[in-house]
């Protein structure tokens, strides 16, 4: 794991990762073993520093299937970052990172199988952007795919731009499917969702 790979001076890295938005990442690695299969296919839009990318990076290594995340930051400082603790956590080789537009990033993905096992939207949270980034994978998206949202609790009543929470309403409108929105787990901005085109019981069942 990435941080049992810290060394004991390392512990205002960890303070930084804490202050940049490290709120607990645990919940997509254990979602994501769920949901593994052989060469999967995993995108993340919003690296930050790559806490979450790591998370689900990990959860590759520990399944000991092949598999690669695809991640994309625009923040330039935060790019570097990441891909510092990307080397020091031991992932490199399984994740590719991209300093750019997360939709201009979108349009020009093409996985290998096609097909996108996991995706975890978390760039731009303006209502407008969230949508196109979904509109943008839907495509790649079959019964088994999982779709996580980040900060979805409702910020504003500007029918205008509601955030997520409004590109949620859109998104369950537009293509239906089932939609959970935990609005009220981690901190600020709150909120966690997840979609899914068909129910997954079946999954579980066995």
């Amino acid at each position: 794991m990435f941080f049992n790979n810290l060394k004991k001076n390392d512990s205002r890295e960890m303070s930084k990762l804490t202050e940049s938005g490290f709120h607990g990442d645990e919940y997509l690695q254990k979602l994501v073993r769920v949901l593994l299969e052989k060469c999967d296919y995993f995108v993340e839009t919003g690296t930050n520093v790559g806490c979450s990318t790591i998370m689900l990076a990990q959860a590759l290594i520990d399944s000991s299937f092949d598999g690669c995340v695809y991640t994309v930051e625009l923040d330039k400082n935060n790019y570097e970052k990441a891909n510092e603790y990307f080397d020091r956590a031991g992932v490199e080789n399984i994740i590719k990172a991209y300093n750019q537009n997360s939709v201009d990033f979108l349009s020009e993905l093409s996985p290998v199988d096609g097909n996108i096992r996991f995706a975890f939207l978390d760039a731009n949270h303006d209502q407008g952007n969230v949508v196109n980034e979904f509109e943008l994978i839907y495509p790649y998206l079959d019964h088994k795919s999982f779709v996580a949202f980040d900060n979805t609790y409702l910020l504003t009543e500007d029918q205008r731009n509601k955030r997520v929470n409004g590109a949620l309403e859109i998104i369950k409108r537009k293509y239906g499917g089932n939609l959970i929105n935990f609005e009220n787990v981690s901190w600020y901005t709150p909120g966690l969702a997840f979609w899914q085109k068909a129910p997954f019981i079946n999954d579980w069942n066995g």
